[in-house]
């Protein structure tokens, strides 16, 4: 049987040729529906003289390309992974009023995080919440000055 055959045969059977997607293994859509919902009080109730930045950290990962294989139609193939590779590190926010955007690289501070909530430098040791890291991070990148960590 020729590779078109075997291409037609598994159509009729109800697959087709897609790649697999990663997924997130522990999302909580509970949490994100909560969360959303939260967001939509506070911006309700905000006055003139507040500012809401969102912040966020993202990682750009060595991720291994992923092939497309056979799957049933409907039922893309998934890999669990625990984004163990090789990582650039990037810190942003994001003004929902004005959109203003400031995002840095985290190049000078090698970061472990004992937990989601705080972070420790390995290279000086600084400690705190992570949170509050990225955020002076953000404001410092604003108005040019160092990372937090660096000092």
């Amino acid at each position: 049987m020729s590779r078109g055959g075997i291409g037609d045969m598994l159509h009729r059977w109800g697959f087709r040729y897609t790649r697999p997607t990663y997924t997130l293994k522990r999302a909580n859509p509970q949490k994100q529906k909560e969360f959303q919902q939260e967001m939509e009080l506070i911006k309700k109730n905000l006055s003139d003289n507040m500012v809401i930045i969102y912040e966020d950290e993202s990682h750009i990962r060595d991720y291994q390309t992923l092939r497309a294989t056979w799957s049933v139609k409907g039922r893309q193939k998934q890999i669990p992974t625990y984004g163990h590779h090789a990582t650039v590190s990037l810190l942003g926010g994001v003004n929902i009023k004005t959109g203003e955007f400031h995002c840095m690289e985290t190049n000078q501070c090698n970061a472990h995080r004992p937990s989601r909530d705080q972070f420790c430098c390995r290279a000086c040791g600084y400690a705190a919440p992570a949170d509050n890291v990225a955020a002076e991070n953000i404001r410092r990148a604003a108005v040019n000055q160092p990372n937090a960590a660096a000092n």
